[in-house]
């Protein structure tokens, strides 16, 4: 197996928080396309936690949300940032607890700024949505090989 690419998955249990939509850049759609934003990030970005699950409040490195976004700690950030990651940026975002106070541990939302094709779509057995060009499913996940 190639080791350029790695899998992100989220740990989710009855502890771990989990964060609702974005506060205060009315442009969040931006974040799934593929675009630098850091020169337009405001500094008061805001994601609060789900009030649905108000006895799950433990922070861990990578913070599931509705959004589909890596919510990274401080600390996730440094490592991430030591492997010199190409075409990423860390955007700042606070963390709003079900109290609605602001938290003092430092977020970053990791974003993509350069979108890659690189799903092989018949070898993973995606299924492609009727209303769209999105996959909605796929039966393991095949990467293109190709040359870099």
């Amino acid at each position: 197996m190639n080791n350029d690419y790695q899998t992100w998955l989220h740990k989710i249990g009855k502890k771990e928080c989990d964060l609702h939509g974005i506060q205060g850049f009315k442009n969040s759609y931006q974040l799934h396309e593929g675009m630098s934003l850091s020169a337009v990030w405001p500094n008061d970005v805001v994601m609060e936690m789900n009030d649905e699950h108000r006895g799950s409040t433990l922070l861990v490195d990578s913070l599931f949300n509705i959004s589909s976004l890596l919510v990274l700690s401080a600390r996730v950030k440094r490592y991430c940032e030591s492997q010199e990651l190409l075409c990423t940026e860390f955007l700042p975002v606070q963390i709003k607890d079900h109290n609605g106070s602001i938290l003092d541990e430092e977020y970053f939302i990791l974003n993509v700024t350069e979108l890659v094709d690189c799903l092989d779509i018949d070898a993973s057995e995606a299924e492609e949505s009727m209303m769209t060009d999105d996959i909605d499913s796929v039966n393991g996940i095949v990467l293109k090989q190709t040359e870099l």
